[in-house]
């Protein structure tokens, strides 16, 4: 029987979820990179970040957010298992401290935590990022998402607490 090529396994692999999701995904992966790119740059790998500075501060800053989405969606779009040069980020970087430190940035304009679902969102988009990278398999990587989860449930208690406080039914 013939070996199936890394190449196609590849392909396989990448279908794994929907294009709906995906699209999601790289959409909240999109608030997370902007975030690593503002204040961990050395997370980035640096032909993505190249790429990212040559985007032009000279058009309106809706023309720059559009080219930088073009510029993620398409690095996330090109993201392979095997290759993990082909990541805008380089997820050996990336700790449980970091993610909780970009999720706890989420807050609306009174200060005040999101939903709950946003933060399963943006744990389940970087968990994706995890699973491309093949880091999911990392011997630490379950002690991630135990902690990411006890975080969850931390979450919605402070997220109740902090409504309740201000009269916001329940």
């Amino acid at each position: 029987m013939p070996i199936v090529s890394p190449a196609a396994v590849s392909i396989i692999e990448n279908n794994s979820i929907s294009q709906r999701t995906k699209k999601r995904y790289a959409s909240t992966n999109f608030g997370f990179i902007l975030w690593l790119h503002e204040h961990h740059p050395e997370m980035l790998r640096p032909h993505f970040r190249d790429e990212i500075a040559s985007v032009p501060n000279n058009t309106s800053a809706q023309q720059q957010l559009r080219d930088l989405r073009a510029i993620v969606n398409r690095w996330l779009d090109n993201m392979q298992r095997t290759n993990p040069e082909l990541f805008p980020v380089d997820m050996q970087q990336v700790t449980y401290e970091l993610v909780v430190s970009y999720m706890t940035t989420k807050k609306d304009t009174d200060d005040k935590y999101l939903s709950r679902g946003t933060y399963i969102g943006i744990r389940s988009s970087i968990v994706y990022l995890f699973t491309m990278s093949n880091l999911s398999a990392h011997p630490e990587f379950p002690e991630f998402c135990d902690r990411m989860t006890t975080l969850l449930k931390g979450l919605k208690r402070t997220i109740v607490e902090q409504r309740v406080a201000a009269g916001e039914a329940w």
